[in-house]
């Protein structure tokens, strides 16, 4: 009906103002970054930002709210805002809880699953011993995943996205693997900023305790990330 196609314009209204109020606030920090104890965090908040992604996101809950279905735009909603939410304050500290971490990536998942057509194929298995206490530096492990996302869909032929994430112990592990898309390099070639990025921020963090393997092979592109993770009273140390 008109009513609710205007109660979900003014929905998206609210939620658009919400956003650009919270983008704000993040290229702040921007500019902030000059008492940083690295030069690392600088680049990690530049490369973090992708407004391409929440542009994508906010025209499909239009899209939903167009066809009135108001739970499903509820939904991204809640998974969007929970994702600016962490970025703007959790992802401000040098370490966060595993569970934050991870729960920010299932929402992203989600919401590109969401925005994609049906042709693309998405496994996100997680496989996890209780992280509890086990932390994380913050948006370490997005890049390789939106890269995934980035670079290895096409609208034009079937497309594949594999993420497995396991963790034993304190060993954490992430295996990406996409299908190569015609006409598309590698992830860690076309966007080697962001992928550069992370790579110093891991030799910075986590010296001697991970390793990071980037493979274009002849079908597929892989990713294979392992991290040898602290306990909270070990990174406060």
């Amino acid at each position: 009906s008109s009513f609710l196609v205007s109660i979900n314009h003014i929905v998206l209204l609210f939620v658009s103002v919400v956003l650009f109020s919270i983008l704000l606030r993040v290229r702040e920090r921007l500019y902030d970054t000059e008492k940083a104890k690295t030069r690392v965090e600088l680049i990690t908040l530049r490369d973090q930002i992708n407004p391409h992604f929440l542009f994508n996101v906010l025209n499909n809950i239009y899209s939903q709210a167009i066809q009135d279905d108001s739970e499903k735009t509820a939904s991204s909603i809640v998974k969007l805002s929970k994702m600016m939410r962490y970025v703007v304050h959790q992802a401000r500290d040098e370490y966060v809880p595993l569970a934050k971490e991870l729960e920010y990536l299932d929402n992203y998942i989600d919401l590109q699953r969401e925005r994609l057509d049906r042709s693309v194929e998405v496994s996100y298995l997680k496989e996890l011993d209780d992280p509890i206490d086990l932390r994380i530096a913050p948006l370490l492990l997005i890049p390789f995943v939106e890269n995934a996302f980035k670079h290895g869909i096409s609208t034009d032929e079937a497309s594949s996205i594999v993420i497995e994430i396991t963790l034993k112990g304190r060993l954490f592990s992430m295996l990406i693997r996409n299908r190569k898309v015609t006409g598309k390099l590698a992830p860690h070639e076309v966007s080697g900023r962001g992928i550069e990025a992370t790579k110093e921020r891991l030799l910075f963090l986590y010296p001697d305790k991970h390793q990071l393997i980037l493979e274009s092979l002849p079908d597929q592109f892989v990713v294979n990330l392992q991290i040898q993770l602290d306990a909270k009273s070990d990174s406060d140390r």
